[in-house]
């Protein structure tokens, strides 16, 4: 709904605000902070609202809408605390999310999106090497059950064999095939160091996609 959209990213910014006063923020780092889903079209919609009740000052320029930077205004500042502050104050508002969400937040609106890649791209290697390495740590894991583990596998290596042999390729292929199962893998792992070895090759993956876009 454009009502909690538009709330949500109202908490945000005054969340901004209250760390750094007067800070300008993009829509979209905003957005992809604290996971929002970004609504391109609602962007244009807020932007003239907030400016029109004094909720914010937006940097309007050609281009997307959603890298538009927004600071908080009085009138926001005044709404935010009315609404949600207590007599100890204003507390955390809204949760900022890890880096794993960050990346997934900027890589699902692109799933459906074909991109290319080339042998010589020094990512591409790296990238390559950490799906192994993921796929070598869920092998000899023995915190996984075993129907887990089976099928975590078979995905990853059908994304792995994308990644070595398709130079065209949706980006929501590897996101399903590779990081969705990285993302259940280590979510449910006990084992602190095999979680974070998972982390590392999900983020490492994740930026090598980033790029692609």
């Amino acid at each position: 709904m454009y009502m909690h959209f538009a709330e949500e990213m109202l908490k945000a910014l005054y969340q901004e605000s209250d760390q750094q006063p007067g800070k300008e923020i993009r829509f979209s780092d905003l957005a992809t902070k604290y996971g929002i889903e970004l609504k391109q079209h609602w962007i244009t919609q807020i932007a003239d609202e907030w400016a029109g009740v004094g909720y914010a000052n937006v940097n309007k320029h050609i281009g997307n809408p959603s890298g538009w930077r927004v600071s908080i205004a009085a009138g926001g500042m005044r709404y935010i605390e009315e609404e949600y502050a207590t007599h100890d104050g204003i507390g955390q508002l809204i949760e900022a999310v890890g880096e794993t969400e960050k990346a997934l937040s900027r890589l699902i609106p692109a799933s459906d999106r074909i991109v290319t890649q080339t042998d010589n791209q020094p990512k591409r290697v790296e990238t390559l090497a950490a799906v192994s390495q993921a796929i070598t740590s869920i092998e000899s894991s023995n915190v996984m059950l075993p129907n887990e583990k089976a099928e975590t596998l078979t995905h990853l290596n059908a994304g792995q064999s994308i990644l070595e042999k398709c130079n065209n390729f949706a980006i929501g292929a590897i996101r399903y095939l590779i990081l969705d199962r990285l993302k259940l893998a280590f979510e449910g792992a006990i084992e602190d160091a095999f979680k974070i070895t998972l982390v590392g090759i999900f983020l490492t993956i994740a930026a090598y996609l980033l790029t692609l876009l």
